[in-house]
C-alpha cells in the first residue's frame, strides 16, 4: 500500500511538474522610450522631492530611504498655448510601474505626480514626463536605498 500511494504521489507531482513547465510564460512587456520630436512644451524644471506645499516642492532629493513611503516628482511647464496633458509615467528598473495624466492649464504651470514606494523596490527609478503626443520633454532618475 506504501509503495502505492509513493507512485501516485510521484506521478501526480511529475505531471504537475510537466504542467508548469510546458505553461506559456508571462513576459514583462519592456516599455519603449517615447519619441522626442519638437513639442510646443518645455520642462524648464523638475524636482524629486518628499512633498509639495502651496505648490512647491519642500526639497529636493535623488537618494531616498526604503522607508519614504511616497516620493513626488513636482514639474514646471512652460509653453502650452491651450490645456493640455501631460503624464508621469513611473519606472523602477524595466517595469513601468504607474502612469499618472496631468492636466496644463496656463503657459506657466506646476504640476505633480506621486508614487508610492514600498520597501522592497530598492534600486533605480526613473519618470518620463511626456506631452500628450507622447513625445519626451524630460526625465528625472532617483534611488531607493
Amino acid at each position: 500500500m506504501f509503495l502505492f500511494k509513493t507512485r501516485v504521489i510521484l506521478v501526480i507531482a511529475l505531471g504537475l511538474a510537466v504542467f508548469v513547465a510546458c505553461a506559456p510564460k508571462k513576459e514583462v512587456k519592456k516599455q519603449p522610450a517615447p519619441v522626442t520630436k519638437k513639442s510646443e512644451l518645455k520642462v524648464t524644471k523638475t524636482t524629486l522631492t518628499t512633498g509639495v506645499k502651496n505648490r512647491q516642492p519642500i526639497d529636493s532629493v535623488i537618494v531616498f530611504p526604503d522607508s519614504i513611503g511616497r516620493v513626488y516628482c513636482w514639474t514646471l511647464i512652460q509653453g502650452a498655448k491651450k490645456p493640455t496633458v501631460i503624464k508621469h509615467i513611473w519606472h523602477y528598473g524595466k517595469r513601468e510601474m504607474a502612469e499618472t495624466s496631468l492636466e496644463v492649464k496656463t503657459p506657466r504651470y506646476r504640476t505633480w505626480s506621486y508614487k508610492t514606494i514600498l520597501p522592497h523596490w530598492k534600486g533605480d527609478w526613473r519618470v518620463w514626463i511626456v506631452d500628450s503626443q507622447g513625445n519626451l520633454l524630460g526625465t528625472a532618475s532617483f534611488k531607493i536605498k
